[in-house]
């Protein structure tokens, strides 16, 4: 069983009308069981977090509201790049011995040097696996 798995993670998010943002992670997952057909794991992991508005709206988050620039007339749009550290868990279930269906759930914590933005992420991906694993339960 690895002990951990190195993996990066570009993540895009639909943030609305003329709004965008993107999240490049690298971290590490560390499976919490040795090689089973369910392998649950934790992860964590450090990057950027993009954020551009093209134009302030009701539905912009109020970290981002409180760094605009006060006393300017207009808005010409806006691009944050901030530190953010991701923190989560899910399970690997083997359909086959390299791959594996992944619900997983993640934690974004955007950071600045005095606030911080809380991001939640979940969805269940399709995962290669380059090592073999066993899809019966051990001992069968």
């Amino acid at each position: 069983m690895p002990h951990f798995t190195l993996e990066g993670r570009g993540i895009w998010f639909d943030a609305g009308h003329r709004t965008d943002a993107f999240a490049a992670v690298l971290g590490a997952r560390v499976p919490l069981l040795p090689v089973r057909p369910v392998v649950p794991f934790l992860s964590a992991g450090a990057g950027v977090y993009r954020a551009t508005f093209e134009s302030v709206s009701s539905t912009m988050p109020g970290f981002y509201q409180r760094r605009m620039m006060s006393g300017s007339t207009g808005f010409q749009g806006r691009t944050f790049d901030d530190f953010v550290v991701a923190l989560g868990g899910g399970v690997d279930m083997f359909l086959a011995s390299h791959l594996a269906l992944r619900p997983e759930v993640t934690v974004l914590l955007v950071t600045t040097r005095s606030d911080t933005r809380t991001v939640p992420v979940y969805g269940v991906h399709l995962a290669y696996h380059f090592e073999s694993h066993p899809i019966t339960p051990a001992g069968r």
